[in-house]
């Protein structure tokens, strides 16, 4: 008891430092100059949710058979480094369409695909050192995290005027940085074996997490695609706007729901998905507890948060905060489903999510584009689906 109360202090200190951050760009950049930050941002998760957040799913799993003994770094390095290769392909394609109708610039490429790669490092290190109980290390690692984001994007203003690509760029940099601490650390302090016998195959992998990797990237369609929508069709301010309070949102529950990841989901991986049940009630209760919070302190929340102009788009962070608590709890049920190798009955759920996506963006689009508040409803809606439709799933699997 007494180490998880400690770790949730720290936990919330991150958040803290995190909600400081959102304020630091808030006040430097224009809505349209946010929008383009969160395009950038939807344009490099595309590469993690197509190869990377599966892969990591995928070595989490097989990372159980070496809890208590020494981890063969290798045949992990190997992966990743042929799955790195996969997303530089990726990125350099989509990038390269992008570019050539000039919605992307050519330099801005490679930063996109150093931010998810990096993303990618410092998060699936970090998910290892928590399952390797390490948690201590992955709270002050996060607090690092926020540290150097924000310090290096208000230092950064003392040579350039503040835009969009440097704050895409400090925390490119933040998380170099971080990732580097991070090898340093598990190099010094987590068991490493140099056998070379086990091996882990590209192809395996790929066909144990296609399954993940569909449903990583109809989430990404149903939660980010519309930045780039909304940006390309020349409503960058509109999509500022909904992104950055909704971020908000999303940042309180996202905090809630790491400080249960970070406690339970090992015990969800030991128990081999026993715990399941008793995992999604605390959850739920989590959810619960963000939206009625900002229900009731929602417009004071953003006035302290941002400037005054976004504070009247206050309800958008109930939007942001049930979309990403639905998401935590599609998260848990998706490991459940991994780790008991029933990864393909995620397709048809996202399936669903991405025709409900479509059909209610549709129904936006023929309403009014330009009401920021209807943004949000199309994602609600597809995330309930699909959440509904995973919980049936595990009430199926359990008869």
């Amino acid at each position: 008891m007494k180490g998880n109360f400690s770790l949730i202090m720290l936990r919330l200190g991150s958040i803290v430092l995190q909600l400081v951050y959102i304020k630091i760009y808030t006040n430097f950049l224009t809505a349209e100059e946010l929008g383009r930050f969160f395009y950038l941002i939807a344009l490099s998760y595309s590469a993690n949710a197509l190869v990377f957040i599966p892969l990591d799913y995928y070595q989490q799993a097989k990372l159980i058979a070496f809890y208590d003994k020494p981890v063969p770094i290798k045949a992990f390095l190997g992966l990743n480094a042929k799955a790195a290769l996969i997303a530089l392909i990726f990125v350099t394609v989509v990038g390269s369409i992008f570019w050539h109708y000039s919605k992307i610039e050519m330099h801005e490429i490679p930063q996109v695909l150093l931010y998810s790669a990096l993303l990618h490092v410092c998060t699936a290190s970090r998910n290892l050192l928590n399952n390797l109980h390490r948690r201590l290390f992955v709270v002050v690692a996060l607090i690092l995290e926020a540290l150097l984001r924000g310090g290096l994007f208000a230092g950064s203003q003392l040579f350039r005027p503040p835009t969009a690509e440097t704050l895409f760029q400090t925390a490119i940099i933040a998380y170099a940085i971080e990732a580097l601490i991070i090898g340093y650390y598990f190099k010094k302090n987590v068991p490493i074996s140099q056998d070379s016998t086990y091996r882990l195959s590209m192809r395996d992998a790929a066909i144990a997490s296609y399954p993940v990797s569909f449903s990583a990237v109809c989430n990404w369609i149903q939660i980010q695609a519309y930045r780039l929508v909304y940006v390309g069709l020349g409503f960058a301010s509109i999509a500022g706007i909904y992104a950055t309070v909704a971020n908000v949102g999303s940042v309180g529950m996202n905090a809630l729901a790491q400080i249960a990841s970070q406690i339970l989901t090992p015990r969800l991986y030991r128990s081999q998905g026993t715990y399941l049940l008793k995992y999604l009630t605390i959850a739920v209760g989590l959810v619960f507890t963000a939206i009625v919070g900002y229900a009731v302190l929602g417009q004071l929340v953003l006035k302290i948060l941002t400037r005054e102009t976004l504070a009247a788009y206050w309800p958008i962070l109930l939007f942001g905060a049930s979309v990403e608590g639905l998401n935590f709890l599609i998260g848990i049920i998706t490991t459940y489903l991994t780790i008991n190798q029933k990864a393909t009955q995620l397709v048809t759920a996202n399936l669903l999510g991405v025709v409900a996506v479509l059909v209610s963006f549709y129904a936006v689009y023929l309403y009014d584009l330009s009401n920021v508040y209807l943004i949000g409803i199309p994602l609600l809606v597809s995330q309930l689906v699909v959440c509904l439709h995973l919980f049936y799933l595990t009430q199926i699997n359990n008869r």
